[in-house]
């Protein structure tokens, strides 16, 4: 039975009765209302607005740069998402619309997860799934799925997406007289989709579900603190205090709107879990045994010290440092130069205030010099030696005070780049390290569909306007640039 708009509506507006203030205003869109990107479905012929959201011109970079193009394998997955879709929105609006520029990040993020957990018995929980696609492909692999989405308009359309392709697993627990603790693995693999007032909840200590790996794309940094710090305290929970290898992934942070990726760091660190994989802004954490700590190395290059007087000073000045540089005004506070002090949690950081000062060809002559930091070259397009503009680095969200301009990049590819060493990381080599290496390396070796192959099947089935979306031609006039992703 498919999930209706009036009747989300109206269980959460019922929850909101007895739901504490916190636990709503932790659980709200706040990021998107801040930018002003729609957060609710009123009609269902809006429902084809949300089929390929977010992902505005991804396919023209990321298929060949991020992902390579997709396997045999992973091209007949994404079909029957598509025909899944397809039907949804003829009988929703009449008229067919069908995602494309989702499916490469998605499809990076399924091959992760493969790595960490090869075992089809898995559960996989993810949080913001935004389209659903991610789930949609792990279902579809054989994986056991739930999620937990704050935003109505996605919520309501990842509910229809699941009850198309799998009428028969789906457990709505928006509709169902279900409380997320009374959930249970089975051997038969499900779909648990919980809306957020059932997962926010007082007593989450009875929340037992065996998780073996949490995900979030692009929205651990987007979250309000107190429900990133909920998920956190959630996640040790069913991470790291049960037997078996269990593993939080973090492909992306998203925009650092209400944390830092060094805060973010910070925070699974105090909850006890290891920093086991780094590259760019994609992390692994778990529950390390004491010998890999044994066995880490230490990186190649640690920052210079800083001077104590230097950290006083700093403390005492609560003033925003400017730094100009042709076009580019950045504020960066007194805390986010004090985070430098730790080399373990603020290399990334380190980075992108290099990049700020020197400009990106100063930025380039570090990296020639400096294995231990990887930055991955952005979808946004090479910076040309001497371009101080660095317009990848721009942030989608203007308007927030907690985000540091240049030095967080709204999409952030972190593709896996074998040549580079892992930075950032306390445990940087470790058998989780290598099997993410080895499983990248497998993948390479498989063959691929081609780009052409790909948009091939759009334009036959669908026709030539499914190749871009209303949402990407408006972007197209605003930006005015043949590739999307330069912002």
């Amino acid at each position: 039975m498919k999930l209706g708009i009036q009747e989300y509506k109206e269980a959460e507006k019922a929850a909101q009765v007895i739901v504490p203030n916190k636990i709503i205003e932790a659980f709200s869109p706040a990021h998107f209302k801040r930018t002003g990107y729609p957060t609710d479905i009123e009609d269902e012929k809006s429902l084809r607005n949300w089929v390929d959201a977010m992902h505005e011109g991804g396919m023209s970079w990321d298929y060949e740069n991020l992902i390579g193009g997709v396997t045999k394998e992973e091209f007949e997955l994404c079909k029957e998402i598509i025909y899944a879709v397809a039907v949804i929105t003829k009988e929703s609006s009449g008229k067919v619309a069908v995602p494309r520029g989702v499916f490469p990040s998605a499809i990076r993020v399924l091959r992760l997860i493969k790595y960490l957990c090869p075992n089809k018995n898995s559960l996989i929980f993810e949080v913001g799934p935004g389209c659903g696609y991610l789930g949609a492909l792990l279902s579809l692999s054989g994986y056991s799925y739930a999620s937990m989405d704050i935003t109505q308009g996605f919520y309501v359309y990842q509910s229809r997406l699941y009850s198309q392709l799998f009428p028969d697993r789906l457990v709505e627990l928006a509709t169902e007289d279900l409380e997320f603790c009374d959930l249970k693995k089975s051997s038969k693999p499900s779909i648990f989709h919980v809306p957020w007032w059932k997962f926010g909840v007082l007593d989450f200590e009875k929340i037992t579900l065996d998780v073996d790996l949490v995900v979030g794309v692009d929205v651990l940094c987007e979250m309000h603190q107190y429900a990133l710090r909920y998920l956190g305290r959630l996640s040790k929970n069913w991470l790291t205090e049960s037997p078996g290898e269990k593993f939080f992934l973090v492909p992306s942070t998203g925009t650092w709107a209400s944390t830092s990726g060094p805060e973010m760091e910070n925070m699974f660190a105090h909850l006890g879990f290891d920093n086991v994989f780094q590259k760019g802004q994609t992390y692994v954490f778990t529950k390390a045994p004491e010998e890999w700590k044994k066995q880490s190395i230490e990186p190649e290059i640690a920052p210079t010290t800083v001077d104590s007087t230097v950290l006083n000073e700093a403390e005492q000045n609560d003033e925003n440092i400017e730094a100009v540089d042709s076009e580019v005004k950045s504020k960066i506070s007194a805390q986010a130069i004090l985070s430098l002090a730790n080399p373990l949690l603020s290399l990334h950081l380190l980075v992108r205030t290099l990049q700020v000062l020197f400009g990106a060809g100063g930025l380039q002559k570090v990296k020639e010099k400096t294995s231990v930091f990887f930055y991955p070259e952005k979808a946004a397009g090479k910076v040309e030696s001497g371009d101080n503009t660095v317009k990848e680095n721009e942030l989608n969200d203007k308007n927030s005070e907690a985000e540091i301009e240049t030095l967080a990049p709204s999409k952030d590819p972190g593709a896996l780049d074998v040549n580079e060493s892992s930075f950032g990381s306390s445990l940087s080599k470790n058998p989780i390290h290598e099997r993410l290496i080895s499983g990248y390396e497998t993948d390479l070796q498989k063959q691929r569909v081609s780009k052409d192959e790909f948009d091939n099947f759009y334009t036959s089935e669908f026709g030539v306007n499914t190749l871009e979306n209303d949402d990407e031609k408006f972007i197209r006039i605003v930006r005015d640039e043949t590739d999307l992703r330069v912002t």
